[in-house]
């Protein structure tokens, strides 16, 4: 890693580790290129009471994908409660399911996944999923 991006990574870890900043709700679309194949996306943040849902999708004419995680806030961290993943393409829908139990500390997965990975699998304070930790890191 670079000098010059490492105090940069440092600063990015120590702001979404001293505290959630406040929330507000959007939508965004977007376009994306990989290897020359587009597809139109579009992210949201919502909330209904004390939970927020953070969902984004991508489509074109060969696959769609989306993905969502609802949470809360604990404290000065976001604290997930569960999550969907969703793929579709050539003839093929896989869905995962998760969900997070803070009062058992576990989380578990359902749907398309192997039996060896569905859980339950320990919980800790400052545990998110993927999706969430890219909000965080905004």
């Amino acid at each position: 890693m670079s000098r010059r991006l490492a105090p940069a990574l440092a600063l990015a870890l120590l702001a979404t580790s001293t505290g959630a900043h406040a929330l507000e709700p959007f939508t965004a679309q977007y376009t994306a290129s990989y290897k020359g194949m587009s597809a139109g996306g579009a992210m949201k943040l919502g909330r209904a009471g004390d939970r927020w849902t953070y969902s984004m999708g991508m489509q074109n004419a060969l696959a769609q994908i989306s993905q969502a995680t609802v949470f809360t806030e604990s404290g000065n961290r976001y604290r997930p409660v569960g999550g969907s993943d969703r793929s579709t393409y050539l003839g093929q829908t896989p869905a995962v399911v998760a969900r997070y139990d803070w009062n058992a500390m576990q989380a578990r997965w359902s749907g398309d996944v192997e039996p060896s990975r569905a859980g339950p699998a320990p919980l800790q304070p400052g545990d998110m999923g993927g999706l969430l930790v890219n909000l965080a890191l905004v």
